[in-house]
């Protein structure tokens, strides 16, 4: 029931558990709710911080990003990239939104995986785009912020879907 919540597996009467089909559609959707929670949370971060130290957990993931693709370990790569929104969840204190996105982070993690070939040379762009993002964050500069998320959530989801009709 677990797997089935979090959309990786679909249960049907009498014919059992079955995975569940990543079609373009679906990542679509996927990116495009999962983009609006990402500014939400990034949304909560940048009112939230008061001191230098409150954004420690940003700096310390960009640097393990950073040691990530200088290796070009992409699993260790896509794992920091999810624990920028876990770092998040302080500062949005919203258990709804964190259950959602707890939820649906394995869907959009098995996306992401489907296109590890291709994600490793976008490994820089998001490097860059993380660095935009936490400047935005700073600057409290919410349109910044959702410009940012939305060409990261764009741009997610056309390489997923580019490695969906390689496949």
């Amino acid at each position: 029931m677990i797997l089935e919540r979090r959309h990786l597996i679909a249960i049907l009467p009498r014919r059992g558990a079955h995975v569940t089909e990543l079609t373009a559609h679906k990542v679509r959707s996927l990116c495009t709710l999962m983009g609006e929670m990402y500014i939400l949370l990034a949304n909560a971060v940048a009112t939230g911080w008061k001191v230098q130290a409150d954004l420690a957990p940003f700096v310390q993931i960009q640097q393990r990003l950073t040691a990530s693709y200088e290796r070009q370990d992409i699993h260790t790569f896509v794992d920091d990239s999810f624990n920028v929104m876990r770092a998040t969840y302080p500062f949005a204190n919203n258990p709804y939104l964190q259950e959602t996105v707890e939820n649906l982070q394995p869907a959009m993690s098995r996306a992401y995986f489907l296109a590890l070939d291709q994600r490793k040379a976008s490994m820089s762009e998001y490097l860059e785009l993380f660095e935009r993002l936490l400047a935005a964050v700073v600057a409290r500069d919410f349109p910044q912020i959702r410009e940012v998320l939305t060409a990261y959530g764009q741009r997610s989801c056309d390489l997923v879907i580019s490695a969906l009709t390689d496949a």
